[in-house]
């Protein structure tokens, strides 16, 4: 059976193949209609021929438009609960309930309207059994009609007043035939909704709104153990914002002094900190024998940069709102005195350096006793860096983190696998993905190795116009390679949902996304519905529009119970798929299960949230109903497999524009084209930077590792994470907006300090073969091997030195000859500094020159005759002078 979460306008042509669909179709007509309104109104057509949101950046999610709002919420879900001031919490945790029970459901109420309400009473509803996660979604999003099976009222006896809450017990009866009951006559996985009645103020009894969850009803008896149990592996994220204070450079021999905008996470390590709890969940849970299955079936998912500014905290850092200028001048005496009298600094020691050491250590022991997987830098949306087409920052996005969890954790992590937190890849992106293999030579897996072995042969880059800094360079690149990458010699593995490769060649759960490059599918449904769990619930890119509603509409218990029986599930839909055992000679043997790939929200997860997830996996592998599966089984093809996709992997390039893989519905979330001509620019220019310095043997910091820094805050600002919760999208693309404003305010200070000086008048040339002076300075810590770059009136030639090579931290005075019209009598030329293949990486600067007109020729011929006369006469008085005090000695003598 097809998922209904496949998207419905590909060439495939798929369908919902689900009994709800059609039942959800006709409740949300109108719904459909605004939804497909706002696609059309919001979206812009990719390089990969996906839909991509433009201009995300600039709206706001209190005031979005109706066209975007539909993006992230169906308006036809649920009218009446979004309306409704009445909220409903599920309090009690329904675990282990089998049929034939009978449990008390605690049920909270609170008024948040203005006005009274009164005769409340409220029941149990459910509908019919559910087969797998995406008909369970979209069972959940039905009109309160499809849940026809009720249980008994109960009438609370008092009226709520404004502000007020209660809190009620409901009956629930799972007996088969009980005259209370909901109807349950067999095991499995139902919808259930608590419906709320009142009256509000003067008016009539009706429905106020609903609160509504996943039930499993397990058999009476213990759960047997399955024959064909399927494996289960689960990723456990390790991510955080940092704090970081954007456009940080790099030093050497020692590290950079770490500056964090915040303490925050320092609040998260320290004891019973966010990230505290989710680690000592972790090692508890995995320890000792009892542990070892799911150690077994789990694998640490860390953010690299976490861990690398975890590390850095230990040696002390500094809380503070400013980054100093690494290329400012010494300031003098007097200058500094008056700044640190008139302006308090807003500095402070952090506090967090014994807990991030403490933290790291436990981490780095539950590393070396088991997986460990890096995700890409800071959890930056992968699609949206291979747009900027800048292939050092999707190297840095997509290689750097392994090598930082081997150094830091001193543990072997998982290689050449790639986790989009997005939830899929493009067509373009998934042409970059060779660049994340670390298995290869070490000049062409290290980006840093690669940059200087490509820099001898001639570093290809993204080109700007020739009179303008990549900073100003208005054009949005070419998401693909200028030229095919090499393939891998070690393939390249990829996590996406499975309504996210919908005509890419496939077997089983593998994908062909390109040459060396296979897509690794898992459960698009059950990691929509894990990603709404947790304090800030997620609508995800690949989610079915027919489901996306507020998730706020349930209370966190609620949605946490939909999440763990949504897991479960997964888990027995993936066992009776299988084929069933066959007797009799001949008879082909019974295929295993496919695995199911668990994939929770990366952040903000709640570490209680995550435990009971957690858990959840714990209880399916104790009770032989799931068997653990290592990472890399579950994502490794066979053999057989490998030469089915190699196979089918067109060598000649597909036309652009087709559609085979990608984001599947439209996705509110991504980074807007604002933000990826900002990083596009940015990076560029440090491409260009960096290549205009040289490395010196006797300067241990090298030109790669001055920019690399600068480079990972654009992937920090490019991040998924805190985008895909309508209500944090705006702070999200605020922070994003500010990583990128500091960090082009750095850049400027860079671009600034390596300048050519004008010389602040005018220059007046007696002779055509008169120089010109200039003054180039700079700022760097490496020296600067630049060219002079011209502009002037037809007939100019300004004959600039070959090499320009300026000192790091100095300054250099050069000369240049110019062939110059004499008419007009003032030329001006424009002077760059460009590298040495013509990327420009200064300011322009304006030489006015006075040529040889007609009266300055007459002065000059006057002056030059001038200075002839005083010369001969100079000579002839110092002869009359000698002769005088030669015959004065003489008559003396006498």
């Amino acid at each position: 059976m097809i998922p209904s979460d496949f998207p419905r306008s590909t060439t495939a042509h798929l369908t919902d193949g689900d009994r709800g669909a059609n039942r959800v179709r006709r409740v949300r007509a109108l719904g459909g209609a605004l939804l497909a309104a706002g696609f059309l109104a919001a979206t812009t057509v990719g390089g990969a021929g996906h839909p991509t949101i433009a201009s995300a950046q600039e709206r706001s999610v209190v005031s979005l438009p109706d066209s975007s709002a539909a993006q992230w919420r169906n308006p036809s879900i649920r009218e009446d609960d979004a309306a409704s001031d009445i909220e409903i919490r599920l309090e009690s945790p329904l675990e282990n309930l089998r049929l034939g029970m009978k449990q008390i459901v605690s049920v909270t109420i609170e008024n948040h309207s203005e006005q009274v309400v009164d005769d409340l009473s409220l029941r149990l509803q459910r509908s019919a059994l559910v087969d797998d996660p995406a008909t369970a979604r979209l069972a959940l999003t039905d009109d309160q009609s499809a849940y026809g099976y009720t249980g008994p009222f109960t009438d609370l006896p008092t009226p709520l007043n404004p502000g007020d809450s209660v809190t009620v017990g409901l009956p629930l009866d799972t007996t088969p035939g009980s005259p209370d009951g909901l109807g349950i006559g067999a095991p499995g996985v139902y919808p259930v909704m608590i419906n709320l009645n009142g009256r509000p103020g003067e008016g009539i009894i009706r429905y106020l709104t609903s609160e509504r969850f996943l039930l499993t009803v397990g058999e009476p008896d213990a759960t047997p153990h399955p024959s064909a149990a399927p494996g289960v592996t689960m990723l456990w994220p390790l991510t955080a914002p940092t704090g970081l204070v954007a456009g940080e450079t790099g030093e050497a021999p020692l590290a950079a002094p770490l500056l964090l905008e915040n303490d925050d996470l320092a609040t998260q390590l320290r004891e019973g900190g966010r990230l505290d709890q989710l680690l000592d969940t972790y090692i508890d849970a995995t320890s000792g024998d009892s542990g070892s299955a799911l150690r077994e079936a789990t694998c640490l998912a860390i953010d690299p940069q976490l861990i690398d500014v975890v590390n850095r905290m230990r040696d002390g850092y500094t809380v503070t709102a400013e980054r100093p200028s690494p290329v400012s001048g010494t300031p003098r005496l007097r200058d500094s005195w008056r700044a640190e009298s008139s302006t308090p600094s807003a500095e402070q020691p952090g506090v967090g350096a014994a807990a991030a050491a403490d933290w790291l250590s436990r981490l780095r022991t539950a590393a070396g006793q088991g997986c460990t997987v890096a995700l890409p830098w800071a959890g930056t949306d992968i699609n949206a860096v291979t747009r900027t087409g800048n292939q050092w920052l999707v190297r840095e996005a997509l290689s750097r983190g392994s090598s930082v969890i081997a150094d830091v954790l001193d543990t072997e992590p998982e290689r050449n696998l790639v986790i989009p937190l997005s939830g899929y890849v493009t067509e373009s992106s998934a042409a970059w993905l060779p660049l994340a293999d670390t298995t290869g030579a070490e000049n062409t897996v290290d980006p840093e190795s690669a940059w200087e072995a490509l820099q001898r042969n001639g570093l290809p880059t993204v080109r700007q116009p020739a009179d303008t800094a990549a900073l100003e360079d208005p054009e949005m690149p070419d998401p693909y390679p200028l030229e095919p990458l090499p393939v891998p010699s070690t393939g390249i593995r990829v996590l996406v949902t499975d309504n996210s490769v919908w005509n890419a060649p496939t077997k089983g759960r593998f994908a062909g996304l390109g040459p060396g490059v296979t897509g690794v599918t898992y459960q698009g449904s059950l990691a929509a519905t894990l990603a709404a769990t947790g304090p800030e619930p997620l609508t995800v890119g690949y989610s079915n529009p027919e489901t996306r509603h507020d998730p706020t509409l349930d209370s966190a218990r609620a949605r946490l119970t939909t999440g763990n029986t949504a897991l479960r599930l997964a888990v027995d839909a993936a066992r009776r798929t299988a084929t069933s055992p066959v007797a009799g000679d001949g008879d082909p043997p019974p295929e295993a299960p496919e695995p199911v790939i668990v994939i929770p929200p990366a952040a903000p997860a709640a570490p209680t949230d995550s435990a009971e997830l957690l858990h959840t996996v714990a209880r399916l592998l104790e009770s032989g109903q799931a068997r653990p599966l290592s990472l890399h089984e579950a994502t490794t093809p066979d053999p057989a497999t490998e030469s089915v996709l190699a196979r089918s992997a067109d060598p000649v390039e597909r036309e652009r524009g087709t559609s085979r893989f990608g984001a599947p519905f439209p996705d509110p979330s991504v980074p807007s084209d604002r933000e990826i001509l900002a990083a596009t620019q940015q990076s560029n220019y440090m491409n260009d930077l960096t290549q205009l310095m040289v490395n010196d043997p006797g300067i241990a910091l090298t030109r790669y590792e001055f920019m690399r820094p600068l480079m990972l805050d654009l992937l920090r600002g490019l991040t998924v994470i805190g985008r895909r919760n309508a209500e944090e999208y705006a702070t999200a693309t605020a922070r994003a907006n500010r990583i990128f404003t500091l960090n082009r305010k750095m850049l400027e200070r860079l671009q600034s300090s390596v300048a050519l000086l004008p010389p602040g008048y005018v220059y007046t040339r007696v002779s055509q073969s008169s120089p010109l002076l200039i003054v180039a300075r700079n700022g760097l810590p490496l020296p600067v091997d630049g060219r002079i770059s011209y502009q002037g009136p037809p007939g100019s030639v300004v004959h600039v030195p070959d090499q320009l090579w300026i000192p790091a931290k100095g300054s250099i005075m050069t000369q240049m000859t110019a062939d110059l019209p004499t008419e007009p009598d003032q030329v001006t030329l424009v002077l760059r500094l460009s590298g040495s293949q013509g990327s420009v990486v200064s300011d322009p600067v304006e030489i006015t020159v006075q040529t040889q007109g007609p009266l300055i020729g007459l002065l000059g011929r006057l002056i030059i005759g001038l200075l002839v006369v005083a010369l001969v006469a100079r000579l002839i008085q110092t002869k009359v002078v000698r002769r005088i005090r030669g015959a004065r000695r003489t008559t003396g003598t006498r």
